[in-house]
């Protein structure tokens, strides 16, 4: 019986060598990881934060083009009705002289 109660007791002392053995592995394993993990989810975080930053510039840059353009037409029309009159007034001036 005292040798049962001794290998009891060995055997109870192996396992909890062991499963404190494991916890520091386990906790060696995370705290190494778990950087790794925090840079992994930083860097995703970033490169939504860019495509983001890109999406809104080539909308701002296509508002600015379609702005550009708006003026374009609008210039042109004046120039057009410019000319209209410079054309008219050209054709009153050879009637009169």
């Amino acid at each position: 019986m005292p040798q049962e109660t001794k290998l009891k007791q060995l055997m109870e002392s192996e396992f909890w060598t062991v499963i404190k053995y494991t916890g520091v592995v386990v906790g060696v394993v995370l705290f190494i990881i778990k950087p790794q993990f925090e840079i992994d989810k930083s860097v995703a975080l970033i490169q939504k934060d860019i495509e983001t930053i890109r999406t809104n510039e080539l909308r701002h840059i296509q508002d600015n083009v379609q702005k550009e353009d708006e003026r374009n037409d609008k210039q042109d029309v004046q120039l057009d009705e410019i000319q209209k009159s410079i054309n008219q007034i050209l054709v009153e001036l050879k009637t009169k002289y």
